[in-house]
């Protein structure tokens, strides 16, 4: 199970990708914010396939996802390297579906939206190759290829900033839209990386 919590001024989200079968994942939305006692659980807001019918990309299970913080578009990546994009009214149902272009037949292992003055900034990860796209009101941009090295997957994060950050054995790599940026060196194993405020939060492998 794959999860993602949002949160906004009027209420809390929460992502749960659930697969029923290998490559038959579903997507479901929840309010946090209204609980109901009939089943006791939180109010499921929609509930859907993530594959539907006439998507033009090969089912695989889900490896990560992103959401936007005005809760308008989520991003998934796959294991075969696919990227699909959910863009509308998402709390409603309302929902449209784009396949991104496949740069790469291996597993997407993290992705990350930075907010820009007219859209978002896709970043997206692999074991070899670190790339991001533009999403505008005029549509999504073609790829631009960041890196030729890419990250494991639960080793990338997004700053406060929107910098997309990248652990290697050898350090932590920040990214922003335009190319590669800072780099900071830190030996050892990486497990898991996440953003905690103004803190780079690491689960090493100590041997």
């Amino acid at each position: 199970m794959i999860q993602k919590k949002v949160r906004n001024k009027k209420k809390k989200k929460i992502f749960l990708n659930k697969p029923i079968q290998e490559n038959d994942p579903i997507m479901k939305i929840y309010n946090l914010d209204k609980f109901d006692p009939k089943t006791e659980d939180f109010q499921l807001i929609n509930s859907s396939k993530i594959f539907q019918k006439g998507m033009k990309i090969q089912p695989s299970s889900v490896s990560c996802l992103d959401v936007t913080n005005d809760f308008t578009t989520i991003a998934i990546g796959l294991t075969n390297g696919g990227v699909i994009l959910y863009l509308g009214e998402l709390a409603r149902g309302r929902i449209q579906t784009r396949v991104l272009p496949t740069k790469s037949t291996t597993e997407i292992t993290g992705i990350g939206f930075r907010p820009e003055e007219n859209g978002w900034c896709l970043f997206i990860s692999t074991n070899s190759i670190v790339y991001r796209h533009r999403i505008t009101p005029k549509g999504i941009e073609i790829a631009v290829d960041l890196d030729s090295n890419g990250s494991d997957k639960k080793c990338s994060t997004i700053t406060n900033e929107g910098d997309f950050v990248i652990a290697r054995n050898d350090g932590f790599w920040f990214y922003k839209p335009d190319g590669k940026g800072g780099c900071y060196g830190f030996e050892g194993n990486k497990l898991l990386i996440q953003w905690y405020r103004n803190y780079l939060v690491v689960l090493s492998k100590i041997k």
